[in-house]
């Protein structure tokens, strides 16, 4: 072998070892590193591009001195994330503990004669029926310039499909509009045996009934769904938790059906990261929920939960894959 040979092998051992890349699957996947680190845990992101600054991203965190999550919100720009900020906290009646897994959509929402440009769909949980805040539903809040938001005084909006609920509840919800006004909306209900629902409404608010999806892929038991459309592929794509919170699965439609079967394209977990637990993933969305897909490079990216056991040191990780 040539001195020149062996110095492309080392150089590409060396690129593969930087970027853990994983390619168990046919997608290659690669583990970017830290994504956003502040006091308290933080996971389940909502992730924007292309509304203004490069990217908008709202997630599930704890505020220092609180036992609840509240919904934080950071904007990144080449020299990195601003400084975390709260922007929805718990304290309706159905809401007493937590605020959690926001998902953020754009279009044109009207409330009690006034319109906004942001809708965020996002899990609440109570005090009471358990230490983790148990008997979790849906609101929604509508705001401007997604950070001063107004909650929906009828909130909840969705409950369990089977009442009463002595577990977990209906949360964990994902959101995409087709034009700007009409909603669908998918989210995990442990009264249905934590299947995957699927919910529509035509002004954001008021939802239909429920049809199940197959995004539970069977026995798998995979939650906290994100879903994402993408109209040049005609394809729909979901980022999973294993229920372990271990791993991050990656899912793509077999055709544009969000009811029909999916297969798995890739994964994140502690292979790649380097961490045990690696959950509650965003994919990076353009602003009415469909897949941003960088121009040139076709990479799609996601940002996660990641860290160890503790959930105290958890922070927002962030990754790519394509085909």
């Amino acid at each position: 072998m040539s001195k020149l040979t062996k110095a492309c092998v080392y150089l590409l051992v060396a690129v593969i070892l930087m970027c853990r890349v994983s390619m168990a699957y046919a997608w290659t996947t690669e583990y970017l590193g830290p994504s956003i680190s502040k006091a308290g845990y933080d996971y389940g992101s909502s992730f924007m591009y292309g509304d203004g600054p490069y990217i908008k991203s709202w997630w599930c965190g704890q505020k220092p001195g609180s036992a609840g999550d509240h919904i934080y919100y950071s904007e990144w720009y080449p020299t990195g994330w601003t400084t975390p900020e709260v922007v929805l906290t718990p304290g309706e009646p159905w809401a007493t503990l937590h605020v959690c897994d926001p998902s953020v959509i754009k279009g044109s929402f009207t409330y009690n004669g006034t319109n906004y440009s942001y809708a965020m769909y996002y899990t609440g949980a109570r005090l009471g029926g358990g230490p983790n805040g148990d008997d979790t539903m849906i609101g929604v809040a509508l705001s401007n310039d997604g950070k001063n938001w107004v909650k929906y005084s009828g909130n909840p909006i969705i409950g369990v499909a089977n009442p009463p609920s002595t577990g977990y509840g209906a949360g964990q919800p994902s959101a995409w509009t087709p034009d700007g006004r009409n909603v669908w909306i998918v989210y995990l209900d442990s009264t249905m045996n934590n299947e995957i629902l699927f919910r529509e409404s035509a002004d954001a608010i008021h939802f239909g009934g429920w049809s199940t999806t197959q995004l539970k892929q069977g026995s798998r038991g995979l939650q906290s769904p994100d879903i994402s459309y993408s109209g040049i592929e005609h394809r729909w794509y979901a980022a999973m938790s294993s229920g372990d919170l271990l791993n991050v699965i990656l899912l793509r439609s077999n055709d544009d059906n969000l009811f029909g079967s999916w297969t798995e394209i890739g994964f994140f977990n502690g292979t790649n990261t380097g961490a045990t637990h690696n959950h509650n993933p965003g994919l990076l969305r353009v602003p009415n929920g469909n897949l941003y897909v960088e121009s040139g490079t076709d990479w799609r990216y996601v940002q996660f939960g990641c860290g160890w056991s503790d959930p105290s040191i958890w922070d927002l990780h962030w990754g790519r894959f394509k085909p």
